[in-house]
């Protein structure tokens, strides 16, 4: 078996993590002498040689991806099978062993896996990882390191693992090393080629009649609730950089399983609307415009699916190829895969809207109970830096957005909270808009009969998907 006779790398973060590839030959051998950052976590290991798999699957990498950020670190293996990187706290990473004389998703050999788990995600007091020997004979490796002992290492509760562990299959997206197929490690290239998943969902009882705003006045949803999942929307983000700064008129996808279409709001294929099936392995073109989405640094071609589904995904566009590996998702439609955000409109004996209360729940077999603060900060993704803040509810006056609207961000601090709107002005977890509503009218109470129309409710996690309830 072939193994690069290189040095490990060992990448020290600073802040979160950087791209990087090889290091010179004038750089230091001795990466047990350097400083890790505080904010990162080294792991370590050792492939198990005689494991390798006989088809020439010779690991020259391990790389990890930052399932929130896209930002990727990379080590390569020396000739004893050692690696060493490190990884930021706080933060899910996906871990894959690639073998870079491949191209595209034939680099994947093997990818970690502990028990559920498909992320490692060390918490703040984390110190090290050393997962001992590491088999990648098989298409999920297996560390000498006990599951028991992988917990203490990352510093997350037994409870905490189960349910990441639930969630987390999604990441198996990022398996593939080399997603625009240019034969190169895109971490090593200092790319990152993230893929979102934006999901949607109304609120019904068990019986399946529609939930309103009514029913949110002093009152949460009851426990029995059904988060009606009505579809979702892929969102890849592709460097304007790859293609010249300018995007293609049009672009296709293909997918490796039958995909349903939605119309929600974003792209569909052409000639195509809902309740039409994106065939498996037909590629389907879709128009570039408006609605599908860029930022100052990369193009989004998105795409509306009324069902997400597991398999490949691959985006042509212009003459560049994307595929995105491993696709595993959630079974939404059962409330699997998320955790929700209850809210309740708290009003007076005047009728008028004084706060909102907030519950953070996830699903079980009888239906919503309370998340526990770590399960909370182990998903929700903030909304800044700055703020503690992870979920947001909007209200709009009168039904009317340019009117006015309401806005509270909610924390992921507590499982379960109230906000008063008056307090909340003053601290900056309120903000009121519009050309008619006004700050003062919030302290001094709206009515309640004012608000007619759902709110919105919607939080980020740190997996890559956004929710709306």
């Amino acid at each position: 078996m072939k193994f690069y006779q290189t040095q490990i790398i060992s990448l020290l973060l600073l802040g979160s993590v950087v791209a990087c590839g090889k290091k010179s030959e004038d750089e230091s051998t001795t990466p047990s002498t350097q400083t890790i950052d505080p904010d990162a976590v080294a792991v370590t290991g050792t492939l198990a040689l005689q494991t390798l798999r006989l088809e020439g699957g010779d690991v020259s990498h391990v790389v990890a991806l930052n399932v929130e950020t896209g930002e990727t670190a990379v080590a390569e293996v020396d000739a004893e099978g050692n690696f060493e990187l490190a990884i930021g706290k706080e933060q899910p990473w996906v871990l894959n062993y690639v073998d870079d004389s491949k191209t595209g998703n034939e680099m994947i050999v093997s990818s970690f896996q502990s028990e559920t788990l498909d992320t490692l995600s060390a918490g703040e007091d984390a110190e090290s990882i050393a997962m001992g020997t590491v088999d990648v004979s098989a298409d999920t490796a297996a560390m000498d390191m006990a599951a028991a002992d992988f917990l203490a290492a990352i510093k997350m509760s037994a409870s905490a693992a189960a349910t990441m562990g639930a969630l987390d299959d999604v990441s198996r997206r990022y398996s593939n090393p080399d997603i625009d197929n240019n034969s190169k490690i895109d971490a090593v290239e200092g790319k990152s080629y993230r893929i979102d998943f934006h999901n949607r969902f109304t609120a019904q009882t068990a019986a399946g009649s529609a939930l309103s705003i009514t029913d949110l006045k002093n009152a949460f949803y009851p426990d029995d609730v059904v988060f009606s999942y009505t579809g979702t929307g892929i969102m890849p983000q592709i460097p304007k950089d790859d293609l010249g700064g300018t995007a293609p008129s049009t672009y296709r996808w293909t997918f490796t399983t039958d995909i349903p279409v939605a119309t929600n709001g974003g792209n569909v294929c052409e000639g195509m609307t809902a309740g039409d099936v994106l065939t498996a392995g037909t590629a389907f073109q879709l128009t570039y415009d408006s609605n599908s989405g860029a930022d100052a640094d990369a193009f989004t071609f998105s795409l509306e699916t009324a069902n997400l589904k597991a398999g490949d995904y691959k985006l042509e566009t212009g003459d560049k190829t994307y595929q995105w590996t491993n696709v595993a998702v959630s079974d939404f439609s059962a409330g699997k895969g998320f955790l929700a955000l209850f809210i309740r409109i708290d009003v007076d004996a005047n009728e008028k809207m004084t706060g909102i209360s907030y519950q953070w729940k996830k699903k079980t077999d009888t239906g919503y109970t309370l998340a526990s603060v770590e399960e909370i900060k182990l998903i929700v993704k903030l909304r800044d830096e700055e703020t503690d803040f992870g979920g947001y509810i909007s209200l709009k006056y009168q039904g009317d957005e340019p009117k006015g609207s309401i806005g509270v961000s909610v924390p992921v601090t507590q499982a379960e909270g109230s906000v008063v709107l008056a307090d909340g002005l003053e601290t900056g977890q309120v903000n009121v808009n519009g050309t008619v509503l006004t700050e003062q009218m919030v302290k001094d109470g709206v009515l309640f009969s004012d608000f007619t129309t759902n709110p919105g409710v919607s939080y980020d996690d740190k997996l890559g998907m956004r929710f709306f309830f």
